[in-house]
């Protein structure tokens, strides 16, 4: 997978654009991640759009698992990335 970075603002948002992947159905897609501070927390929103076809059902599956795995990290030290 490669991506190109579109926005970048510390503390704030992360874009990127997908712009090679061996399933073609990525290239294309953007991948946005928005940072909000809570408190004493953290919100993290993420998105994944730009799909010509409707996303893979495994796609929705593997980013609920990435995002349990990024929570469990930071909150413990230790996720579950695959």
């Amino acid at each position: 997978m490669r991506f190109r970075i579109d926005e970048l603002k510390a503390n704030e948002s992360v874009r990127w654009t997908c712009v090679a992947n061996d399933g073609p159905s990525w290239v294309g897609t953007t991948l946005s991640w928005r940072l909000k501070d809570a408190g004493d927390s953290v919100l993290v929103s993420f998105e994944h759009d730009g799909w010509k076809e409707a996303p893979p059902e495994m796609i929705s599956q593997s980013w609920k698992h990435f995002l349990g795995s990024l929570k469990a990290y930071v909150e413990t030290g230790s996720g579950q990335p695959w």
